[in-house]
């Protein structure tokens, strides 16, 4: 559920909420369970979501995708992972390259409003991919699980969910109070500018009185960060 007084935009607000209706294409969520299905926990982290990235360049209006995989926060944004440099699974070129995820990744950049196109200069891009896994028994927790900022403007995306208690989205201000809750159906989807706010989902836990003949569910999302090259 979303609940605005007013509708709040990137450009004025910094922080913008949108639904993605190409996202519910039957084809591409059987498509996209599949590689959600395969991924792993990160190596050397604490953290044990199963997750999947890949790291790319946008020039000229176009991505070339690159065979990149590790990530590293600095250990102030992140004290869960203390600054480690963590190797993700490599998203399978079939799923970056999808006409779908392509151009779910274009309208998100273009909501960015960055001063310059990418016809000027160039955009480095990070597509990060996300289950979380969750039974009767664990809860599957966010990383970092404080509110906390990422040092770049993002954008998040639910793709799919099942038997699991849809969670809470916090938006704080950088003295962490309190100023937007809302949470995301799949398809939906918000962005927000980095340096403005903080952010944090809630655990995320299994629905058990929805399906009482399942013990299993889980929730996949993506995260579509950019910046420009050489900043």
């Amino acid at each position: 559920m979303i609940t605005m007084i007013k509708k709040l935009t990137f450009e004025d607000d910094g922080i913008e909420i949108f639904k993605e209706a190409s996202l519910q294409d039957t084809s591409f969520l059987a498509f996209a369970a599949r590689v959600f299905g395969e991924l792993s926990p990160a190596k050397n982290a604490v953290n044990k979501l199963s997750r999947g990235i890949r790291w790319g360049v946008l020039a000229n209006s176009k991505i070339t995708w690159l065979d990149r995989n590790s990530y590293r926060l600095d250990a102030s944004l992140n004290k869960q992972e203390a600054g480690r440099t963590r190797e993700f699974d490599l998203l399978p070129i079939e799923f970056v390259t999808h006409p779908i995820v392509q151009g779910v990744i274009m309208r998100a950049f273009e909501r960015m409003r960055f001063d310059v196109s990418s016809e000027t200069r160039a955009f480095e891009i990070q597509l990060s991919a996300i289950r979380y896994n969750v039974s009767n028994a664990n809860s599957a927790e966010p990383s970092p699980p404080e509110p906390h900022q990422d040092s770049v403007d993002g954008s998040v995306i639910v793709i799919n969910e099942h038997n699991v208690f849809r969670p809470e989205n916090r938006i704080y201000d950088l003295d962490n109070q309190p100023l937007f809750a809302f949470t995301l159906k799949p398809s939906e989807g918000f962005l927000l500018k980095d340096d403005r706010y903080k952010h944090q989902v809630v655990p995320h836990v299994f629905q058990a009185d929805r399906w009482p003949d399942e013990d299993k569910g889980f929730r996949d999302i993506i995260i579509i960060r950019f910046q420009p090259v050489g900043r």
